[in-house]
């Protein structure tokens, strides 16, 4: 039996390294292989139930430098664990002088080349590539997509293996009972989980779809908090932010949503690609990797630079004959996003 420690630090988040943990336990969970014991290292959690074949030891929500430098590495040799695996892009250094094996999720390196706004997302990416580049080579190292496989081989020197992520946990929230349900079934509406970051390309959404004529559609964006940078838009009554929002309320969002707008600038993946897929829902995204690489034939791909692209591809999903043609190339797409397929992968990994 060979027994795996998760960091499960950042699984209350509802998007990002939060989803990612979501999603990777509830893959490992549905797909147990009788070999391994999972178990996951969290602060205080609520959810423990929704994995019953998943074990949870829980730990006070230490600054997370802190967890992961130090109480990782403890609970690793106090528990006697196989292997742990690192899902944010770092890891504990003193396990380079551990015999326990480690494997380290690397979902892109723009910490090398993003400087981030303010001074958190500054030390944060100080942090993370100093960590990167002192990995040493006790590690197996895995990433989301062929474009941060390359640019980690560019900026660290490291080998990594691509697993793509499923988004099945975000469709499994969906809940019929919830009370948004009412009120969204009702309406015509296109969903955007956008960003303050202008690698997420929010504003130039907004302004291709104020461009277009008002015909009832409405653009809920989600990703930001109600009071932006942006907020001025509002005096378009059709463009509304709904704020952070919950995975039950997220998945309601996708379900009736006309359709999904992801033009983003830069990114290690691009989960809300992966989740529409879930639901059957038409993407307009980036032709640019790895948006490009993620979506295939089953989107509509702009250059995310034009706003006269952008607006012409959401007029596009406006189209039930588009809708039909790209919901059938979504159907042939998703099998790629398996979590039986990723479940596997990641037990390859576990156990070499």
């Amino acid at each position: 039996m060979k027994r795996i420690l998760i960091d499960g630090r950042w699984i209350n988040k509802t998007r990002g390294l939060g989803k990612y943990v979501k999603e990777l336990l509830y893959t490992l969970n549905e797909y147990p292989q009788k070999d391994f014991e999972i178990t996951v290292l969290v602060p205080k959690y609520s959810l423990e139930k929704e994995w019953p074949n998943i074990k949870f030891i829980v730990y006070p929500p230490l600054p997370f430098p802190i967890w992961e430098q130090f109480l990782i590495p403890y609970v690793a040799k106090k528990y006697k664990f196989d292997k742990v695996h690192f899902p944010y892009n770092t890891k504990s250094l003193i396990m380079n002088f551990m015999r326990i094996k480690q494997v380290v999720t690397i979902h892109d390196v723009m910490f090398f080349y993003n400087k981030g706004k303010g001074v958190y997302q500054k030390i944060g990416n100080l942090y993370r590539k100093i960590i990167v580049l002192l990995f040493g080579n006790n590690q197996d190292v895995i990433t989301i997509s062929e474009k941060s496989k390359e640019e980690i081989k560019k900026y660290t020197g490291l080998n990594s293996k691509v697993i793509y992520t499923s988004s099945m946990y975000t469709l499994k929230k969906f809940d019929e009972k919830n009370s948004i349900n009412g009120k969204l079934k009702n309406e015509k509406y296109f969903f955007a989980i956008g960003g303050i970051s202008p690698h997420k390309n929010t504003e130039k959404m907004i302004k291709a779809f104020s461009l277009l004529r008002n015909d009832g559609y409405k653009l809920y964006i989600a990703g930001l908090p109600k009071k932006n940078y942006l907020s001025s838009y509002e005096d378009d009554e059709r463009i509304i932010f709904t704020g952070w929002l919950s995975d039950k309320d997220i998945a309601s969002y996708y379900k009736y949503a006309r359709g999904i707008l992801f033009p983003s600038l830069c990114e290690g993946y691009g989960l809300p690609i992966t989740e529409a897929f879930c639901f059957y829902k038409p993407v307009l995204t980036s032709n640019i990797s790895p948006m490009s690489e993620l979506a295939g034939n089953a989107a509509i791909l702009i250059n995310p630079y034009s706003l006269i692209e952008m607006k012409q591809g959401i007029k596009k999903m406006k189209n039930d004959d588009v809708c039909k043609k790209i919901i059938e190339e979504i159907k042939k797409r998703q099998k790629v996003f398996s979590p039986k397929v990723m479940a596997e992968l990641m037990y390859d990994i576990y156990g070499e």
